[in-house]
């Protein structure tokens, strides 16, 4: 997702560590889920396994969607598949 509002990141950013905690490389688990700052403006949004839509969906709609209520947003959709044989 990327943020249009300037220094809306910031603030939202730090009220979903706050709520959530990150780890040691920022990277905020949510769930099946996880939310990483990319830059100032950026926050991608990871899932895998069985229930990785539903995970998706609450991460970037309930978590970041809501921390970042009453900001211009983009949505940038892109989807990577790994599979291991």
């Amino acid at each position: 997702m990327r943020v249009v509002t300037p220094g809306a990141l910031d603030s939202a950013w730090a009220r979903i560590v706050d709520e959530h905690g990150a780890d040691e490389e920022g990277v905020v688990p949510i769930g099946g889920a996880a939310l990483i700052r990319v830059n100032n403006r950026e926050v991608e949004a990871i899932s895998g396994g069985e229930d990785a839509l539903d995970s998706l969906e609450w991460a970037v709609n309930e978590v970041l969607g809501e921390a970042l209520e009453g900001a211009e947003t983009i949505v940038v959709a892109e989807e990577r598949t790994l599979v291991i044989d």
